[in-house]
């Protein structure tokens, strides 16, 4: 190994390594679902860091081979961490029970018994090729056991299942929000082609731990995915099932207003945009929810559509991260047919059923109504009043069945000549 090359990969290690620590604090910040074992997960990336820059300051053999184990460490815990985060950032960590949580960490368990003791190592590595740089003791090359290759086997197929249900569900989602997801699996794919490229020695020019490269590009991807696309600030796939199982439109915001995600509802009813009047009402209720704790509620929003008149019942409710706005949350629950039918009472209420006119109730309300309209614009108000004659006389020789036909009739003329 040169100078150079010394030199390059020890600084990217520790460099790597402060990095991923650093992102592995922010993600223990958030509190959505699988925030924990993000920075689990990064904190194992970080050790994997660490040990590769510790085995290159190592004064003698023992010192690196402490230092390679500590890589080690980090190195297994990677794939079942990755593992469970992608589980329960989808949501379905909870049907894992305690024994296969604990099956999947069996793999970096039985590996780290190899390698600590001595007369087990060469099932995992029979010999390290040091080489001397600079006074430290650099391990430059792995004889590798046969159990390496069986936990090298198992890693792989732990992360490409977690990639496998990170994509499953990313098909699912708008594409704005998909992207943060592809980039994950971006992520992961990196150290995973620069690890095969070490093991199997596909660049035998380079001396030295090039997983290095693949962490830092790694860590690149999930610092702006984590930062810039939000990661872990609003409930992820879990929220996603919920949202397309609610009946009602429901709509996702960010802190400046602009529309993020809506459910299948949502995109029916509103087609591809939101008409400019509801997004006006909207952006007002999100300003006075913005401070509060409580959900803004507006009732009866009235949207005119070609299909006739909608009405919503909306809810709005900011979202928060940590102390940080990240959004609001807005639920419309469509009650079109609830006022249709108060609508129905209440012309039931004050509708006389035989002749369709308004019976005494609604000549009340509409009385003191517009008695109170006229006086607050000094309209004149004129009221007229006659009665039927001879109505008695018609019950009582024709029957009660021709009265009511004549009252019929009477308000039948009423509505279409006033």
């Amino acid at each position: 190994m040169s100078l150079t090359e010394y030199y390059i990969f020890m600084s990217v290690s520790f460099l790597s390594a402060i990095s991923m620590f650093v992102l592995a604090i922010q993600a223990f910040s958030f509190r959505s679902r699988g925030a924990k074992l993000f920075g689990l997960l990064l904190l194992a990336v970080a050790l994997w860091n660490f040990g590769i820059g510790g085995s290159m300051m190592s004064v003698n053999e023992s010192m690196a081979f402490y230092w390679t184990f500590v890589q080690m460490v980090g190195v297994l815990l990677v794939p079942p961490l990755w593992l469970l985060f992608t589980l329960a950032y989808t949501d379905a960590r909870s049907s894992l029970r305690w024994w296969q949580v604990a099956l999947l960490f069996a793999n970096a368990f039985i590996a780290l018994v190899l390698l600590w003791v001595p007369a087990l190592r060469p099932l995992f590595v029979q010999a390290f090729r040091f080489e001397e740089v600079m006074g430290y003791q650099v391990i430059v090359n792995w004889t590798l056991g046969p159990y390496f290759w069986f936990h090298q086997v198992l890693s792989f197929i732990m992360i490409l299942l977690g990639d496998v249900i990170i994509l499953r569900h990313a098909l699912q989602w708008p594409q704005e929000q998909r992207r943060k997801l592809m980039l994950i699996v971006l992520a992961t794919l990196l150290p995973l082609l620069t690890n095969m490229a070490l093991v199997f020695n596909w660049f035998p020019a380079i001396h030295g731990n090039i997983d290095v490269f693949g962490i830092v590009g790694a860590g690149f991807i999930l610092a702006f995915v984590l930062y810039r696309e939000d990661l872990l600030a609003l409930q992820p796939i879990a929220a996603r099932r919920l949202m397309e199982a609610l009946p009602d439109p429901l709509l996702v915001f960010d802190a400046q207003f602009d529309l993020k995600d809506a459910n299948p509802v949502a995109h029916t009813l509103f087609r591809k945009t939101l008409p400019a009047e509801v997004l006006t009402i909207l952006r007002e209720l999100m300003v006075s929810a913005k401070d509060d704790t409580q959900p803004s509620i507006l009732h009866n929003l009235v949207w005119r559509t070609k299909d006739g008149e909608r009405h919503f019942d909306v809810h709005v409710q900011a979202l928060a991260s940590g102390q940080q706005l990240a959004g609001y949350q807005v639920l419309l629950r469509d009650v079109t047919e609830l006022m249709q039918v108060m609508e129905q009472l209440a012309e039931i209420a004050t509708t006389d059923p035989l002749t369709g006119l308004g019976n005494r109730r609604y000549f009340n309300e509409q009385g003191e109504r517009l008695l109170a309209q006229a006086v607050r614009y000094r309209h004149p108000l004129s009221m007229v009043t006659f009665d039927i004659d001879f109505l008695k006389q018609v019950n009582d020789r024709y029957g009660h069945p021709a009265g009511d036909q004549m009252l019929t009739e009477v308000g039948r003329v009423l509505t279409a000549s006033i």
